[in-house]
């Protein structure tokens, strides 16, 4: 029940086919349980991931694997939503996905505000970046390679790279 009140969840048989879908996945989505059983999961499939997106996905399930990853489907009047999603195969005593549980978590409001913050850097022509500390772990925005005058397909993302790209006299305010 407290699954249920939190995430959007579903059962397929190995073939893929719905078996269970809880009041969150009916919500989102836009069709009834009864229009659910019974049918693939290509149901919810939006355009927006190519073909080797799914076929990873298929693959690692099938093979018995966890698959995570977020994840673009289309409700039944053809909107979008994203949904960060945990599919988990379930096996049998000869070592054969019988069933996987998919558990979702609806992050398109987040999705959006991540495509407008980037819209935004772009015709602002500003980037930004974060470092933590203490895992040495550095991100940028797409935009902060051209402004530190890289190309994002050779210079990697590193700290040592940040400081090159500073000029001499502001690297001590830095």
């Amino acid at each position: 029940v407290t699954l249920d009140e939190h995430a959007i969840v579903s059962a397929a048989d190995a073939a893929g086919r719905i078996i269970h879908v809880n009041d969150k996945l009916c919500e989102i989505s836009g069709y009834t349980r009864e229009e659910l059983i019974g049918k693939n999961h290509r149901i919810l499939k939006s355009k927006t991931h190519d073909d080797a997106f799914y076929k990873d996905l298929w693959d690692t399930i099938s093979s018995g694997k966890v698959w995570h990853d977020v994840i673009c489907n289309s409700t039944k009047n053809g909107e979008e939503y994203w949904v960060d999603s945990t599919i988990v195969p379930f096996i049998d005593e000869k070592g054969k996905p019988y069933k996987y549980v998919s558990i979702r978590t609806d992050v398109t409001k987040l999705r959006v505000n991540e495509q407008r913050l980037k819209r935004s850097q772009e015709f602002a022509n500003i980037g930004s970046w974060d470092w933590n500390i203490a895992s040495g772990e550095l991100y940028w925005s797409d935009r902060i390679w051209s402004l530190f005058g890289y190309d994002k397909s050779v210079i990697e993302t590193s700290y040592d790279n940040f400081l090159a790209a500073i000029h001499p006299e502001d690297k001590q305010k830095v």
